[in-house]
């Protein structure tokens, strides 16, 4: 009998790739008839998604293989760096044709369907090509692509100008929002020059003509939120399969990771601050010599993730002093709790979530915002406030320990046989199973 097999594309980032390797990894041990093809986009200014490609092209899989698309240049040629990116992704379309040809015509494979990156909505279209169903997966949570939701349809439904709400003090009644949301907290990327809200809500269009959608969250996290999109008929399936994560980290640890990591297990219980702003998240000299303060005057003991800003000429990801993003987990399913301060992306929006909504956040600064292609923000936070969250964080009567505590467990179920996440994974394959003539 032919096997099923399913195409990954990945946007060229290295915290979507994780998630999407992660996530076959999670398909394969759920079903081992199934076989993936990742297929691997590179930008020539990313060496940490080559570094870790490598690493998985040296640890084989029988169930998954990884295919590096030919390389394509970004075009320096227009204007912005959204525009820049998505003509990247169109550049992508002739290998990813190659591609679901061949296993088209695989005497040992049926292709099931192609899952697309959130942002790799153009080669939607190339499914089509092959009479294949798309499906979508998007590695942030349920609120914030709720707001994609939103927003897209106040656009083309009502015909409202999105961009008016720019630094804008209204506040937006969301569905997938227990609060009012500031308007001031919506992504930087959706007012970037040159049409970047349009850009980014006809993403959010093409997903409703999609099969289904795979989120990276879990039930008992976001049940408002998920159940908000469930109940919009103009929405496809949601899956909540999360949380996916790397928990193993990578093969190509280093002499230098060992010893931090050994540190760490020397440390008292819940006595460390652990600072990681994302994997473009960084700070110029002057707010790092702010941070520094508000650590030393904590008194906490503390690990800094902390890069630099990227050249301004230059379309590139900050550059890394100490980078941890890929060997530590996030903190919800460790039992951690965090202080909030956005930088870039939907993080003001999780931040909202996690503050005001779900109260398992405590706040840094929850609308700080900068530059959403270099990096940078006309606002410097004070050493005085950033010791005044941390030191709200680290204290031991702080009554969202308990509640991050809870949510713990609860993540550590969902994935398990039994569990909302794992019952969300195999809806998905059935409704794989259903492709195959």
């Amino acid at each position: 009998m032919k096997k099923a097999e399913l195409v990954f594309v990945t946007m060229p980032a290295i915290g979507h790739l994780v998630s999407c390797v992660e996530l076959a990894k999670l398909l394969i041990e759920c079903d081992e008839r199934l076989s993936i093809t990742v297929l691997i986009m590179k930008l020539p200014f990313d060496p940490k998604v080559s570094s870790y490609t490598n690493s998985l092209l040296e640890t084989p899989n029988l169930h998954i293989r990884y295919l590096e698309l030919m390389k394509e240049e970004p075009s320096s040629q227009l204007s912005s760096f959204l525009s820049i990116f998505f003509r990247f992704i169109d550049n992508h379309k002739s290998c990813v044709r190659d591609v679901l040809a061949e296993i088209s015509n695989s005497v040992s494979s049926h292709l099931g369907g192609i899952v697309i990156d959130m942002f790799c909505t153009s080669l939607i279209d190339v499914a089509n090509e092959f009479g294949v169903p798309s499906y979508i997966f998007y590695p942030g949570g349920a609120a914030t692509l709720g707001v994609l939701f939103q927003l897209q349809s106040l656009r083309d439904d009502l015909n409202e100008e999105v961009s008016y709400y720019e630094n804008s003090d209204v506040e937006l009644a969301l569905p997938t929002y227990i609060n009012p949301v500031p308007a001031k907290l919506l992504s930087s990327a959706l007012f970037e020059k040159d049409g970047g809200v349009d850009m980014v809500l006809d993403q959010a269009q093409r997903y409703r003509k999609t099969k289904g959608i795979i989120i990276n969250t879990f039930l008992e996290l976001e049940s408002h939120a998920i159940h908000a999109l469930s109940n919009d008929k103009t929405i496809p399936p949601v899956y909540a399969v999360g949380p996916v994560l790397n928990l193993k980290g990578s093969n190509s640890q280093n002499q230098e990771t060992e010893m931090i990591m050994k540190w760490l297990d020397l440390q008292p219980k819940c006595s460390v601050v652990f600072l990681c702003f994302g994997s473009a998240g960084s700070f110029d000299g002057d707010q790092v010599e702010e941070i520094a303060y508000a650590l030393e005057r904590s008194g906490y003991r503390f690990l800094w993730s902390l890069r630099r800003p990227s050249p301004k000429e230059n379309f590139e990801f900050p550059s890394e002093y100490e980078n941890l993003d890929e060997v530590l987990p996030e903190g919800v399913w460790c039992g951690v709790p965090v202080a909030t301060w956005p930088l870039y992306g939907e993080q003001q929006e999780n931040a909202f979530l996690m503050v005001k909504d779900l109260a398992m956040a405590v706040e840094i600064k929850i609308d700080f915002k900068r530059d959403f292609v270099m990096g940078v923000s006309s606002e410097i936070l004070s050493a005085d406030v950033i010791e005044r969250g941390i030191k709200h964080l680290m204290d031991p009567e702080n009554e969202i320990r308990e509640k991050v505590k809870q949510m713990k467990e609860k993540s550590r179920l969902a994935p398990n046989e039994g569990g909302s996440s794992f019952s969300s994974l195999r809806l998905f394959l059935e409704d794989v199973a259903d492709n195959i003539p």
